[in-house]
């Protein structure tokens, strides 16, 4: 077995040609692999550089404007208990064709989109919330129905692209942060007795049971 393994071995090496072919042939699956796995193992190493940006469509608007500030920031992630940065900064993005082609083209790795009616249907939804704390009959149930039909109304949009599929579990928890900081904007500013009331049942709504996020995935573009 050795003569034949040190006969094929010389029979390699007795042209340069033919070293450096098979030398070739061997480096081919190895810069594979290791192409392959540094692409693969632990992607969540490069969460630290997804860029976020906050697309409000309703500028001006006090509810849509507070929410846009409390996007704003750095949010965590816990993968396997380490903890990453996600950044998340405001855009000058004037429409949502054009945050989705943002998406696309690789300029930010996610858009929050704010919807233009916003503001106009949180008051909407905090009016008809104190009208009907003031009722006997003012349950939790009335406060989901609520804010599930502002949340119909005025979604918040949230475009992320196919290349962060690996992140689909911890883009499920940021959408409940997001969700989160929305039912905040049906807490009225009085002080009143009825809006405590609001104020208690909007802080038992979980938001498995109201979502105010569409979450869409966009696929980037091909030269990106």
């Amino acid at each position: 077995m050795w003569k034949t393994f040190f006969a094929e071995f010389k029979y390699i090496f007795s042209n340069k040609w033919k070293a450096i072919g098979w030398i070739f042939m061997l480096f081919i699956p190895l810069l594979y692999g290791f192409l392959y796995m540094n692409a693969y193992w632990s992607p969540f190493k490069h969460v630290d550089a997804l860029k976020i940006a906050v697309v409000n469509l309703n500028k001006g608007g006090a509810d849509a404007d507070n929410v846009a500030k409390s996007f704003v920031d750095k949010d965590t992630v816990t993968v396997a208990g380490d903890i990453y940065n996600i950044t998340v900064v405001d855009s000058d993005i004037n429409s949502q064709e054009d945050a989705e082609e943002a998406v696309k083209a690789g300029k930010y790795s996610a858009v929050i989109i704010i919807p233009k009616n916003y503001s106009t249907e949180a008051q909407n939804a905090k009016t008809a919330l104190l009208s009907k704390a003031s009722s006997s009959s003012f349950t939790l149930s009335d406060v989901s129905n609520i804010a599930k039909e502002f949340s119909s109304k005025a979604p918040i949009t949230f475009y992320n692209s196919y290349k962060n599929n690996y992140l689909e579990g911890e883009m499920t928890n940021f959408g409940a942060g997001l969700s989160s900081l929305a039912l905040k904007s049906l807490i009225p500013t009085t002080t009143s007795p009825a809006a405590q009331i609001v104020k208690s049942l909007l802080d038992s709504i979980h938001t498995d049971d109201v979502s105010f996020i569409e979450h869409h995935k966009v696929a980037p573009n091909i030269n990106t």
